[in-house]
C-alpha cells in the first residue's frame, strides 16, 4: 500500500467509527463567532456587557470592530487568559489604513 492509500484507509476507518455520534461530529465542525463593536471600551457598562457575553459562551473567535482600545484597559480584564488578542488600532498620525498590532 502506498502512503496515500494508507491515509485514505485510515480516514475511511475513522469515518466509520461508532465512537462519535453524528451530532458530536457536526458540533466539532462548527466554529462559534462573537462580533461586537468595542468602541468606548473604557466605559464600565460596555466592559461589563462584553465580559458577560464572552464569559457566558465558549467562543472560538471574537471579532471586535472600531476598537479605539483605551490602553488603560488590559485585554485580560475582558477576555481572561483564554484568547490571543491582536489589536489593530488606528494611529491618527499615519494613514487610516495603517495599523499597529500588539499582543
Amino acid at each position: 500500500m502506498t502512503p496515500s492509500q494508507e491515509a485514505v484507509s485510515t480516514i475511511n476507518n475513522l469515518s466509520m467509527s461508532p465512537k462519535i455520534s453524528s451530532t458530536e461530529q457536526q458540533n466539532a465542525n462548527e466554529i462559534l463567532f462573537y462580533c461586537q463593536n468595542f468602541n468606548r471600551m473604557k466605559s464600565p457598562g460596555k466592559m461589563k456587557e462584553i465580559s458577560l457575553n464572552i464569559l457566558s459562551h465558549s467562543f472560538d473567535i471574537i471579532l471586535g470592530t472600531e476598537t479605539n482600545w483605551d490602553e488603560s484597559v488590559h485585554p485580560e480584564e475582558i477576555f481572561g487568559n483564554n484568547y490571543f488578542v491582536f489589536l489593530g488600532n488606528r494611529n491618527l498620525n499615519l494613514s487610516p489604513l495603517s495599523h499597529k498590532c500588539q499582543t
